[in-house]
């Protein structure tokens, strides 16, 4: 693949969260971008892989992961790793830590992870057929009861219209719900078989992993079947994820693997060898920069210009984009996470390998759909390079950030200034 140079203009749609104290801009330490992290339920782990495949750690939280199967990256950089036996999220930072147990009456068995687009952590419970919702303070925000609507919740996904994607194992459905759990329609009845694992990609494209039949089923918006990817190398695919290197990555429980592919052709596996058992959820840290938010806000009293150190943080593959700094005009940190359908390195269903390398980089392949909630606005446009094993890496990152916020006004420019790995 030819070393192109990326430039992704991208517009998202806002949520601030508001946090006591600096929200840690000065904070370097990070999992190291590019890097894919995978749930080895047997061993009670999650095992780290660099881009060449070689493995590089175990993270074990000091023995307190129990039956790990969903793992996802927070806004705010951490790991957080579902455990199914033990019935609890685990909260690791970059040093290894265990920063918080998420634990409720709700949750026995928890399976899959997402976060919403105003930071809350979202958790399938497959014991009682719930999802539970928590802030990232750990404090449960609510709980809704999907028993009724049949099957096993697994992973999940949350679209950009807020509306819900489950899938029901049990049922061999996927389920989409509305915010407050409706249920407002089923995709892939006589198609999937004990669907497990699901992620969007590119135009709201569709892909199901079925651990019942072995493969990967893609469907439109619309819930029309589109193409299959199976391979022989694909047995029991659990959870999905888009990747850094523009194809959908699956965990593989039958052969102890997480396998990346693009459209019906297997690209890479990756786990042999490495004592992964059982692979269920797969991950890749996200990319963080030190950055500089320069602009003005006005709290009600007139325009105060401001010039602060930030962190920038862009989950590849998810639809997450936290920016952290601290705002003189309030007294107080912030984190604002931005939401879209796909950000850097999702899978481009559909395209062959030849396509995708001759196409990678056109705009309408690889630009987000423009979203705003009315609140606030990031323009971001990120520079990069594709290396060796065609990984997305990124070296720089620029945009304009808008909020509003009752009577605070914030609009500044963002440049970033180092990557933190």
């Amino acid at each position: 693949m030819k070393k192109n140079v990326a430039f992704l203009i991208v517009a998202l749609a806002f949520a601030p969260i508001a946090a006591a104290g600096n929200p840690g801009p000065d904070t370097p330490k990070a999992f190291t971008p590019n890097h894919l992290f995978v749930t080895s339920y047997g061993t009670d782990e999650v095992l780290e892989f660099d881009p060449d495949g070689n493995l590089v750690g175990s993270l074990d939280a000091g023995g307190g992961l129990s039956g790990p199967e969903g793992l996802a990256f927070g806004p705010n950089g951490d790991l957080f790793v579902a455990c199914s036996v033990s019935s609890r999220v685990v909260q690791i930072d970059p040093s290894g830590a265990v920063i918080h147990n998420f634990t409720h009456a709700d949750l026995t068995g928890a399976m899959g992870i997402t976060f919403g687009p105003d930071g809350r952590l979202v958790v399938t419970s497959l014991g009682p057929r719930k999802i539970v919702e928590f802030e990232l303070t750990g404090a449960h925000l609510r709980t809704i009861d999907i028993s009724a609507l049949g099957g096993a919740p697994h992973q999940l996904c949350i679209g950009p219209d807020g509306h819900y994607l489950v899938n029901a194992y049990s049922s061999n459905v996927l389920r989409e719900l509305d915010p407050s759990g409706t249920s407002l329609r089923e995709l892939g009845a006589g198609i999937l078989a004990g669907p497990t694992g699901v992620c969007f990609g590119p135009a709201g494209i569709l892909a199901v992993a079925s651990l019942l039949a072995d493969e990967v089923r893609f469907f439109t918006p619309a819930g029309a079947s589109l193409t299959t990817f199976s391979d022989a190398g694909l047995d029991n695919p659990r959870q999905m994820i888009g990747g850094p290197d523009f194809t959908y990555w699956v965990a593989s429980d039958g052969t102890n693997r997480a396998v990346s592919f693009l459209g019906n052709s297997k690209r890479r596996e990756i786990g042999a060898g490495s004592g992964l058992s059982g692979p269920g959820g797969v991950a890749f840290a996200p990319f963080r920069f030190k950055a500089k938010v320069k602009g003005t806000t006005s709290g009600g009293s007139g325009l105060t210009k401001i010039s602060q150190k930030a962190i920038v943080s862009i989950a590849p593959g998810s639809n997450t984009l936290m920016v952290e700094f601290r705002d003189p005009a309030v007294g107080i940190g912030y984190s604002f996470l931005f939401n879209t359908d796909y950000f850097v390195g999702h899978g481009m269903e559909g395209t062959t390998a030849a396509d995708q390398e001759a196409r990678l980089f056109v705009g309408a392949e690889v630009r987000s759909p423009a979203l705003s909630n009315g609140d606030g606005h990031l323009a971001l446009r990120v520079k990069g390079r594709v290396d060796a094993n065609d990984f997305f890496r990124v070296k720089k990152a620029a945009g304009d950030l808008s909020r509003s916020d009752g009577y605070t006004i914030l609009k500044a420019k963002i440049k970033t200034s180092k990557l933190l790995e």
